[in-house]
C-alpha cells in the first residue's frame, strides 16, 4: 500500500509511529504492518539487511551539505542527473533524538558513502527541522510511471522532459494519502 507525507503531516505521523515502536516490544513494523523498517534496528555498528520498505524522499535539509554529503550524492546528481533533494531507498528506522524531535533513517540507493565502499549511504531526516516536500513509502508502480521515474512532486521544477506530476491535494486534517496499486 502507498503512503504519501507531505511536508508538516508528515512531523505528526512520524510522531506516532515513534510512539508505536516504543509501545510494542521488538516490532520492526508501524500503521498496521504495512510500513516495514529494516530487520536490525539502528545502533552503532549495525548491519542491515536493506528489507525495509522501499521510500522516495524530497527534502531539502535545514542546513548546507557537507563537502562529505555533496561528495556521496555526485553519481546522482552528475552521472544520473537526479536533482539533489531526491532520495530513493530503504528505511531503516524510525528515532527520538535527544532534543524529542523525531526523525527517520535511509538507506539511500543513490548516495554513496565514501568511508564504506560506495555503499548505500544512511540519511537522516528530520521533517521537524529541515522541509520534507513529500515522502512516498511503498510506492507503485504506476505511481513511478506517472512520474516520468522521478516522481517529482509539482513544487520542484525538472529539468526534464517527462510530464508533469499533477499536485497532490490533501484536505486539511488528512495526514496520510493511501492508495492501492
Amino acid at each position: 500500500m502507498e503512503i504519501r507525507l507531505t511536508v508538516h503531516e508528515a512531523v505528526r505521523m512520524f510522531g506516532i509511529w515513534q510512539r508505536e515502536l516504543s509501545a510494542s516490544q521488538n516490532s520492526r513494523v508501524v500503521e498496521g504492518g504495512s510500513i516495514q523498517l529494516d530487520a536490525v534496528p539502528s545502533c552503532r555498528g549495525a548491519v542491515h539487511q536493506m528489507n525495509g520498505s522501499l521510500v522516495v524522499v524530497w527534502y531539502r535539509a535545514a542546513n548546507a551539505p557537507t563537502a562529505r554529503a555533496i561528495r556521496e550524492a555526485s553519481v546522482a546528481t552528475q552521472m544520473m542527473n537526479l536533482p539533489r533533494q531526491l532520495y530513493m531507498g530503504k528505511l531503516i528506522d524510525i528515532k527520538k533524538g535527544a532534543d524529542d524531535t523525531v526523525y527517520f533513517l535511509v538507506r539511500s540507493m543513490t548516495r554513496q558513502d565514501s568511508a564504506n565502499d560506495n555503499a548505500p549511504a544512511y540519511r537522516a531526516f528530520n521533517p521537524s527541522k529541515g522541509e520534507l516536500i513529500e515522502m512516498i513509502i511503498n510506492p507503485s508502480a504506476a505511481t513511478i510511471a506517472a512520474s516520468g521515474g522521478q516522481m517529482a512532486p509539482a513544487c520542484i521544477q525538472q529539468p526534464s522532459s517527462a510530464p508533469a506530476v499533477a499536485p497532490t491535494v490533501v484536505p486539511q486534517g488528512v495526514a496520510v494519502r493511501r492508495s492501492n496499486p
